[in-house]
């Protein structure tokens, strides 16, 4: 049981009221990833983070239980992930004597995230010797047709040359926040999950979409039945 995967699942959502719990093309958000975790094939803890006894039951239903009940001082819209998952290792470290080599964070608002990719990510960080490895996809907007405003002037963000013609793009990637892979050491020492010297897995699935809006719902609803 060197792995600890934590699934973060708080009762409130400004986006979407009840999120984890709406219904999508017949399962609630957060049945996604209990299936995803009851189809991987290796030893693990599971730990799901939730102030919602509702998710909790939920939860059984997928023989995934909650250990505790989120406390509601790092149940709030400005928690932190890192606040959530140093409470976990804690509670774990105190009641269990347990603390794990590596930590699997799976947040329920990837849906479409796929059993393989999951597997293959874990595989390719167990393989390195990397602290840490997040999933990447590639974005629809190029980085180099991105721009801000100052003084009523565009900056693009990325140099580019003149009339570059989108064949000739760099390859570039965004942080789809399906998976987090990392070391408890190295989560203990920066407080981050990932940094630049992060290994990054190429993410396979097409219905990626990270659900904070209903927009992203609709996205999603629309690639999965598509």
């Amino acid at each position: 049981m060197s792995t600890l995967i934590i699934i973060p699942a708080r009762k409130g959502s400004k986006g979407i009221k009840n999120k984890n719990k709406i219904n999508i093309n017949g399962k609630k958000l957060i049945e996604y990833t209990f299936e995803i975790v009851n189809k991987l094939n290796f030893k693990s803890e599971i730990c799901l983070s939730t102030d919602d006894e509702e998710i909790i039951k939920i939860g059984r239903k997928f023989k995934i239980f909650a250990p505790f009940i989120r406390p509601a001082n790092i149940s709030k819209d400005t928690t932190s992930i890192s606040e959530v998952i140093e409470h976990s290792l804690n509670w774990f470290k105190k009641n269990k004597n347990y603390i794990p080599v590596n930590i699997l964070l799976l947040q329920p608002t990837s849906p479409g995230r796929e059993r393989k990719d999951v597997i293959n990510a874990y595989k390719m960080f167990c393989n390195s010797n990397k602290d840490s490895l997040i999933s990447v996809s590639i974005p629809k907007n190029n980085p180099c047709e991105i721009f801000t405003v100052k003084n009523d002037k565009l900056k693009f963000l990325l140099s580019s040359k003149k009339n570059w013609q989108r064949q000739q793009y760099p390859k570039s990637y965004f942080v789809d926040g399906s998976i987090y892979i990392f070391k408890t050491s190295f989560f203990r020492k920066s407080k981050k999950i990932f940094d630049q010297n992060s290994i990054f897995y190429k993410s396979l699935s097409k219905n990626l979409v990270d659900i904070d809006t209903h927009e992203d719902l609709e996205i999603f609803k629309y690639l999965q039945n598509k």
